[in-house]
């Protein structure tokens, strides 16, 4: 027996995801899953459903990340640190 995005729990109380954002990954994703139930068996559809599902996570959560990353880091991900430079005045 197939579940449909709503069914998964975890989902329907993951906190990055406003209940607007939630219910629009669960539409995306049945209509994903629904393209392929004529040729997946359940479990297949459920594998699939639940990937797509943390794979909107990850990427909800990696949008979050970058945002929280201060724009003063290089791409070596180490922080740069400015010296001021202290000049004699003659």
């Amino acid at each position: 027996m197939s579940r449909s995005s709503s069914e998964a729990g975890w989902f329907d109380e993951e906190p990055l995801l406003s209940d607007e954002e939630r219910a629009f990954v669960a539409r995306e994703v049945e209509i994903v899953v629904a393209q392929f139930a004529a040729s997946l068996s359940e479990e297949d559809l459920d594998v699939m459903r639940e990937s797509l599902l943390r794979g909107a996570l990850e990427a909800r959560r990696a949008e979050l990340v970058r945002a929280a990353t201060p724009r003063s880091v290089d791409e070596s991900g180490e922080l740069l640190r400015f010296r001021p430079v202290l000049q004699k005045i003659s």
